[in-house]
């Protein structure tokens, strides 16, 4: 399904932490910080900012810890499909959606937000000031909370 993109999948050593960490630094801030003005232009042309300090909550697997969530390891899935947020925000990709969620739509989320879907590639963006800034992006595992996080959003493609 997401063969459209495993083309620029990066090859990376999934075991070794130290080397994860390194790679989702490297091609993070290589390709999105360090990227002219440290922001892309999205599918409709609003901006999309890049911050390193992003990278420790985008790039973790999200374990639950009594009841709770909270970041563990690094997550070589993630790090591993950082070229393709690029691809996806400017609508580069195939069969993508977008959605944009109101600020109080879900409980807890206080920003305006921005849900981009390639297939089971999910890549969430929340308003700053004029413009959205990269939260986060994984792969989702449950489908059923695929169709859940659109729920509140206005479809936009």
């Amino acid at each position: 399904m997401t063969r459209h993109l495993d083309h620029l999948l990066l090859q990376i050593d999934k075991r070794d932490q130290v080397a994860l960490k390194q790679a989702a630094h490297t091609e993070f801030i290589g390709r999105y910080v360090n990227n002219q003005d440290s922001y892309l232009l999205m599918h409709d042309n609003q901006r999309c900012d890049f911050s390193p300090h992003q990278i420790n909550h985008a790039f973790r697997e999200t374990i639950i810890v009594d009841g709770r969530q909270k970041k563990g390891g690094w997550s070589s899935s993630r790090i591993k499909r950082i070229p393709w947020i690029s691809e996806v925000i400017q609508g580069n990709a195939p069969h993508i959606a977008c959605f944009n969620i109101d600020a109080g739509a879900e409980k807890g989320w206080d920003k305006e937000r921005r849900l981009y879907v390639f297939h089971r590639y999910v890549v969430w963006l929340h308003r700053l000031d004029l413009n959205f800034e990269f939260s986060t992006a994984y792969l989702v595992d449950d489908l059923r909370d695929l169709r859940q996080y659109g729920r509140f959003g206005k479809k936009l493609i």
